[in-house]
């Protein structure tokens, strides 16, 4: 019966090591983009011919005397919430100016926020405390 527990808290603490290792990658790689420039950008509505799709809503913005222009893409699955369009147009209202972090390699590639997140952060606290707890529980 031993073992058993001894099986379950092993788990347990392989859990925590690659919830750990795998946020661990993804705020260090998060982190590079802290240093990225910003640039003002101007919020754009384009005519949408389909009333039930999301709206066109792009961004302008200027960089080294370049104009560059990227659409908002809508997050996966929020396109069939109901009232989204309006949602989406209130969020980013048509001639709204925000800032974007872009790329010094490539600066079509644009970010609305740069550094991780909370979430990667809490992710984890929490798998180095499984890990930690998990450890103890096998000392007990």
């Amino acid at each position: 019966m031993y073992s058993y527990y001894s099986l379950i808290i092993l788990i347990f603490i392989l859990a925590g090591a690659a919830a750990a290792f795998l946020n661990g990658r993804k705020i260090l790689k998060s982190n590079k983009t802290k240093n990225w420039p910003s640039a003002d950008a101007t919020i754009i509505h384009k005519t949408n011919s389909n009333p039930n799709t999301a709206p066109k809503i792009y961004y302008t913005y200027q960089v080294s005397g370049n104009t560059y222009e990227n659409k908002i893409q809508p997050p996966a699955g929020e396109e069939t919430m109901p009232g989204f369009a309006e949602h989406f147009k209130k969020k980013y209202p048509d001639g709204e100016k925000i800032t974007v972090f872009y790329s010094p390699d490539s600066p079509q590639r644009t970010l609305f926020s740069v550094g991780a997140t909370t979430e990667d952060k809490l992710i984890f606290g929490i798998g180095i405390g499984a890990i930690l707890l998990g450890l103890y529980a096998i000392t007990v």
